[in-house]
């Protein structure tokens, strides 16, 4: 073939073909991008509100049975190893069941705030907080091991302050201190105390 003949078959387009894009095969990719997408959402919105609903056997027990002030987290805090009375402070969540179909709400609970300055005068306000107020502290609780504390071998006292928290686990409420607490108890109770703090 000789040159003429040769740049004529490459002007014409009769060489080697190009390939043409497959418009239908990058609608499906991108359609099954989107598909995924979605079902990745799905799966996570699903994991959150299974979370949100699985609660401590006793609470369901508790729900179930139909009584009232349901306790979902009590921690309380003091002062202590002086002469001097130091006063207290305490905040207590409850669970919101609605009377008519006996379902505890995943929206609101109900907060407690008891507070005395050192004049033995106790003061209670009660309010209505965002459910995340007890799925956070829970989530501390959590963190910290909490609930295998009375395991634990090595355990510390913290002088000075009294930290008590009392929550459900399982089929019963468990109860800890900074009488009893291991290494990392006083930065537990300090997380947990922040967090409740914040919906005061």
């Amino acid at each position: 073939m000789d040159n003429k003949v040769l740049r004529k078959s490459i002007n014409s387009g009769k060489g080697t073909p190009r390939k043409r894009r497959n418009k239908g095969s990058t609608v499906r990719v991108v359609l099954l991008v989107v598909i995924l997408i979605l079902l990745i959402v799905l799966i996570a919105m699903l994991a959150v509100s299974c979370s949100r609903n699985k609660k401590a056997e006793i609470i369901n027990k508790l729900v179930s049975s139909g009584a009232s002030d349901i306790m979902l987290m009590d921690y309380y805090h003091q002062a202590v190893g002086t002469e001097d009375y130091q006063g207290y402070s305490e905040i207590v969540l409850y669970a919101i069941v609605d009377s008519e179909t006996g379902k505890m709400s995943t929206e609101e609970v109900r907060m407690q705030i008891y507070t005395d300055g050192g004049l033995r005068t106790e003061k209670m306000e009660e309010k209505t907080v965002p459910y995340e107020a007890y799925e956070r502290a829970l989530e501390v609780v959590k963190d910290y091991d909490m609930p295998d504390w009375a395991d634990k071998s090595k355990l510390t006292v913290l002088e000075g302050v009294l930290h008590v928290c009392k929550f459900p686990w399982k089929d019963a409420y468990i109860r800890v201190s900074s009488e009893a607490m291991p290494r990392k108890g006083e930065e537990a109770f300090n997380a947990l105390a922040a967090v409740l703090e914040e919906y005061k």
